[in-house]
């Protein structure tokens, strides 16, 4: 997360499912982010939204992106690099 500050990331997008973003992971997340005054949110990932995954993200228009370890997010990672590509976006693979 200090990295990302470094960096004059002020507004982070967890790409997650509700349960990674309510749980451990995402609680520490949220923590750093608020210890470091930097905006965090979630974009929630479903397996059948994928295309709605992407218009919120373009609609977020984050600094970065928090790509969760979820199964389903790994491999729609070739998706994800493009939309980072496309838009000048950071990724973050934990």
């Amino acid at each position: 997360m200090q990295l990302l500050k470094d960096t004059a990331t002020r507004h982070l997008t967890h790409l997650a499912t509700r349960q990674i973003w309510d749980g451990g992971n995402g609680q520490a997340l949220q923590s750093a982010a608020k210890e470091l005054s930097v905006t965090i949110s979630v974009v929630e990932h479903s397996l059948a939204g994928h295309a709605e995954t992407f218009r919120q993200l373009e609609d977020e228009r984050p600094d970065a992106l928090i790509v969760s370890d979820w199964t389903s997010l790994w491999v729609r990672r070739q998706a994800i690099y493009d939309f980072a590509i496309r838009y000048r976006k950071l990724i973050i693979y934990p």
